[in-house]
């Protein structure tokens, strides 16, 4: 039950005064300190958690670091405070004695809380009280489209997206490349690319490593760059077949040899090939390849790619531990990745997910063996369905990038959760 204001205040004031007076009576005096503060503050549970307030004694602020989930309304609009400490101080909202037994809606923003001294009845302070929520489903992707028309030109015939240090770059050509900071994506520069010497340069086998891209020409050389404009032929020879991953210590390549085609390890400076070399099976994927470093469940880092495989009734990813040795994930079940021309591999999140093709969904795996097709929250935009080639990668801050040829549109997405600010 709650007591109105003044007649509550001025009955309790009045006790104090004779309380003072009985004590002053004694040869021994007690000092209570003017103290309007409150000391802690917490709600009872939120879905089974108890969220930690900070309070901000100057600014007068109560709130939690860490905001409670989509969906909290239905609880937060009805709670208890469980802890509220302000052992020298009245606490009221409005005019009347705030009553811990009485249920709080924070639903409506933030309350104000006052409170008064116990001592003097006169020392006063407000706090205001807030219950931060996430406005997003924290497991569910958000996609932004970046930009409609960075290149100005609809009629490009293919594009790859790369990150070389601090900037993404896009190539529709080796003529010229546009670029943008990898913080913006908004705004494209472009810049003439010269490549020495002259050769035709695929642009879905463009891969970075030590800060450097590097490419395949259709004359089977390998060509780098360190800023991204000016391509120089490497030492590593003319029989490449496949540039397929970046590893730590080296680029993993196949190469066209007498014998048959073999998986091969550059060295650490990307200038020769190591000898040892086995044996590239018949299935191995050779054209727009996608790669993703990462660590398994059991603590071992390993490269995963998928590509283009000549007669393949599904996309079979590929798994290295060393860049020398390759093994597939082919698998008797039923849970594969469908097939596709151009498809994509990332860890993201903790999982491996598999996209591309017709663009409808994503496919998840935790041992890139068995797949799943995802059908909820960590979805594509529903634009993207049925859209032609595209290039993608996945940066440092989780954004997934994806860049449309035949719109000539660069997309950004992310989970969620990976956006909200770690406490």
């Amino acid at each position: 039950m709650r007591l109105k204001f003044l007649s509550a205040i001025a009955s309790i004031c009045l006790f104090l005064v004779m309380l003072v007076s009985c004590l002053g009576s004694n040869d021994s005096s007690v000092d209570y300190p003017i103290d309007v503060t409150i000391r802690a503050f917490g709600l009872d549970t939120i879905y089974g958690k108890h969220y930690k307030f900070t309070i901000d004694q100057l600014r007068g602020e109560i709130y939690n670091i860490d905001s409670v989930p989509v969906g909290a309304d239905t609880i937060i609009n009805k709670i208890l405070v469980d802890t509220l400490t302000a052992p020298y101080a009245f606490v009221l909202t409005g005019d009347t004695f705030f009553v811990m037994t009485d249920s709080v809606d924070f639903t409506k923003g933030p309350i104000e809380l006052k409170l008064i001294s116990a001592v003097d009845g006169v020392t006063e302070k407000k706090y205001t009280v807030e219950v931060r929520r996430h406005k997003q489903d924290p497991d569910s992707l958000s996609w932004s489209k970046m930009t409609e028309n960075y290149s100005g030109n609809t009629a490009n015939k293919e594009n790859k997206i790369v990150r070389l240090n601090n900037k993404l770059l896009i190539y529709n050509s080796f003529t010229s490349v546009y670029s943008s900071s990898v913080k913006d994506g908004k705004n494209w520069d472009v810049n003439n690319v010269t490549v020495s010497p002259q050769a035709n340069l695929k642009l879905n086998s463009i891969l970075t490593y030590n800060d450097k891209l590097y490419a395949l020409s259709d004359e089977d050389k390998v060509f780098f760059t360190e800023d991204g404009l000016t391509w120089t032929e490497s030492a590593l020879g003319d029989n490449v077949l496949a540039l397929i991953a970046a590893f730590p210590d080296g680029i993993a390549a196949v190469l066209k040899e007498d014998d048959g085609n073999k998986f091969v390890l550059s060295n650490t400076d990307a200038t020769a090939w190591q000898t040892s070399r086995e044996v590239a099976p018949s299935g191995f994927p050779l054209e727009n390849i996608s790669a993703t470093y990462h660590t398994t469940r059991t603590g071992i880092p390993r490269m995963l790619i998928v590509g283009k495989a000549k007669d393949a009734k599904q996309t079979l990813p590929w798994f290295s531990y060393d860049g020398k040795n390759w093994a597939n994930t082919a698998t008797a079940t039923s849970y594969y990745i469908p097939t596709m021309e151009r498809p994509s591999v990332m860890y993201y999140n903790d999982r491996i997910y598999a996209y591309g093709g017709e663009f409808k969904n994503f496919y998840v795996s935790d041992d890139a063996i068995i797949w799943k097709t995802v059908t909820k929250k960590f979805m594509f935009n529903e634009g993207f369905a049925g859209r032609g080639d595209y290039s993608s990668l996945v940066d440092e801050d989780n954004f997934i990038w994806i860049v449309w040829k035949d719109k000539n549109e660069v997309w950004r997405g992310r989970l969620n959760k990976l956006g909200f600010a770690i406490q």
